[in-house]
Order: structure tokens, then C-alpha cells, then sequence
């Protein structure tokens, strides 16, 4: 009788920490293959800023009004900016605060929406950033913005909106560092 009470008493716990979802999402978004972009090591300063209304990056929609919102573990401004400083260091770049040649982004959206039914979720992501790229007293401006979605016959997983995220942060990176016109505009004129 003892093991039997044992036995429920571990299940109980192990079904409420089952259920316990985390509290925030992990963005770590890495790059790979960066091609090279300039031959020469042209100093470039890159900034940063987070114009979102909210600070979290996941809502999970219940259909009864109520929604649960769920925050980053770091600032996405600062995975952003870190993300686009290395990116541009190993296309050929010399990332230097006090450059005339400037590449400031603002992040403007991002954010997964989950959905969920009976029959399973849709989780819906999207990224919106400007970038405004100066070379001595010219400027360029552009907008970057990547989608994707996701479905699945369960609730959605923690890890997989994580992935979905992170995926999405390194294809948007990627796209403003390989982005020709971009480069083109910043490699002109040479050293300045």
C-alpha cells in the first residue's frame, strides 16, 4: 500500500511539471557562410533600437480573450545588433563605433502568434526591421521582413517556437549582411 501511495504521489508531481510551461523564449541566432563583401577592411559603425510596442515576442491567442504573452530571456535588440556586428565583421568589415560609414536598424516587429484549437496550433512569425545606412553625407534606407509558419496536430512546443525564431532572426540578419545594394552603397568611395 506504502509503494502504491509512492508510486501516485510521484506521478501527481510529475503530471504538474509537466504541465508547466517556461516563462520566456531562448533567442540565440547564429550565422553561417557569410560571404565576404568587401576586400577591404572598411570601418563601420552598427546601432541598434527596439521600436516594439511590447517586450514579448510570443502570444499564445485562448479564444477567450485572454491571451499568454511570453517574454525573450535576452533583449532581441541586442541579439539583433550582435548578430549584425559579427555578421558584418566576417563579411570584411571593421566594426568601429566612431565611423562616418553607419548602419542603424530599427527593430519594428517581432513577434509569433500561436493559435491554438482543438485539433492542434498555428504559430505565425514575423520580423520586421528599417535599416538606414550612412556613407559620408549620403544615406540608404530599407526595410527587411521575413515571415514563417508553423502547424502541428499537438499544443505548440516551447522548442519549436524557439527554433522557428531564431531560424527567422538569422535569415533576416543574413539578408541585410549579403544584401548587395546595401554593400554596394557602403563600399563606395573607399576609405573615408
Amino acid at each position: 500500500m506504502k509503494s502504491l501511495v509512492t508510486a501516485l504521489t510521484g506521478l501527481l508531481l510529475l503530471g504538474g511539471c509537466a504541465s508547466q510551461t517556461p516563462n520566456y523564449i531562448v533567442l540565440d541566432p547564429q550565422l553561417q557562410g557569410i560571404s565576404q563583401q568587401t576586400a577591404q577592411a572598411l570601418p563601420l559603425s552598427v546601432s541598434t533600437r527596439d521600436l516594439r510596442t511590447a517586450n514579448y515576442v510570443v502570444k499564445f491567442d485562448e479564444g477567450d480573450g485572454a491571451a499568454k504573452l511570453v517574454s525573450p530571456s535576452d533583449s532581441p535588440r541586442a541579439q539583433l545588433e550582435a548578430l549584425l556586428r559579427k555578421g558584418f565583421a566576417d563579411a570584411g568589415y571593421s566594426i568601429d563605433p566612431a565611423s562616418a560609414r553607419s548602419l542603424h536598424v530599427d527593430l519594428d516587429q517581432l513577434l509569433t502568434l500561436v493559435t491554438e484549437s482543438t485539433f492542434g496550433y498555428e504559430a505565425n512569425t514575423r520580423i520586421d526591421i528599417k535599416v538606414l545606412a550612412t556613407n559620408g553625407s549620403h544615406t540608404l534606407a530599407k526595410e527587411f521582413r521575413t515571415k514563417g509558419m508553423r502547424q502541428g496536430a499537438m499544443s505548440a512546443d516551447f522548442a519549436t517556437l524557439e527554433l522557428e525564431l531564431n531560424k527567422l532572426m538569422t535569415q533576416i540578419a543574413t539578408a541585410v549582411i549579403q544584401d548587395k545594394e546595401l554593400n554596394e552603397f557602403l563600399t563606395q568611395g573607399g576609405q573615408q
